[in-house]
């Protein structure tokens, strides 16, 4: 009979198995995001997993398992995991960010805003859900209200020059040229080499029978990328609407070229 508190000795030629240690799953993670760093996603993988294994409510090993997944384009392997680390922590906010932007890709564009509006209960300030939340809104055709979510973004942060190009976008397909060309200025003035900004900013001006700041925009669009066939393309419309119809087929045989590779 063994004293009180000892541990009681294995049976006769089975070898004690110490049971597994939090440290040994937390080592595997850590292993797995070194490997997910150098892009090995199925190592990666095979490490969360075995995390996963060793202690099966280890939340953040299931939400970076996801993450693999999503790089690997597993997008239902990833939801399954990101729902899993989001059931062991209904507050997990990186999951829940993570899992609206794998529905968002799926353009499940409703259970992503569920998403980023269930993150941002649990973190107002957070501008990237806003901003993502926009996106999926205006993916959806609520214009009105993802305008209203990039523009909370902008408030929280008036850096996010990607966000005054969507805004801007979004305006200009509403017919809002003033305001689009409002926002393009806005994100050039963040970011000078936004090539797309300036190729947004140029079809607003087009739209607005102002070619000469138009063809400007476009002209520099090219200049920050030669291979820009929308910037040939719009450029080229907007000499054609001038009047300079040589410089305008030029323009448009390059756009032609660039999409389709026919000269």
């Amino acid at each position: 009979m063994s004293l009180s508190g000892a541990t009681a000795a294995p049976p006769p030629g089975q070898v004690a198995v110490a049971p597994p240690s939090v440290d040994e799953a937390t080592q595997h993670n850590a292993a797995g995001l070194a490997k997910a760093r150098n892009r090995d996603f199925d190592g990666a993988i095979a490490e969360y997993s075995e995390a996963i294994r060793l202690d099966p409510t280890f939340a953040e090993a299931f939400r970076n398992r996801g993450l693999a997944e999503s790089n690997k384009g597993d997008l239902d392997d990833a939801l399954r995991d990101y729902s899993q680390a989001i059931s062991l922590n209904p507050r997990y906010a990186a999951a829940l960010y993570d899992r609206g932007l794998v529905y968002a890709r799926k353009r499940d564009f409703d259970h992503a805003i569920e998403d980023y509006s269930h993150l941002l209960a649990i973190d107002p300030t957070s501008a990237n859900a806003y901003d993502n939340r926009g996106l999926a809104k205006t993916d959806k055709g609520d214009v009105d209200g993802g305008i209203a979510d990039y523009t909370t973004a902008l408030s929280l942060d008036p850096k996010r020059a990607s966000t005054y190009y969507a805004r801007g976008r979004t305006k200009l397909g509403q017919g809002d040229r003033a305001g689009a060309i409002d926002d393009f200025t806005q994100t050039i003035s963040l970011n000078p080499q936004y090539g797309a900004a300036f190729t947004e900013r140029c079809e607003a001006h087009r739209k607005n029978n102002t070619f000469d700041a138009a063809i400007a925009d476009c002209t520099r669009a090219i200049e920050l990328n030669p291979k820009a066939a929308t910037a040939f393309l719009r450029r080229g419309q907007a000499r054609l609407q001038k009047g300079d119809l040589e410089e305008a087929a030029q323009d448009l045989s390059e756009a032609i070229h660039l999409l389709h590779g026919v000269k």
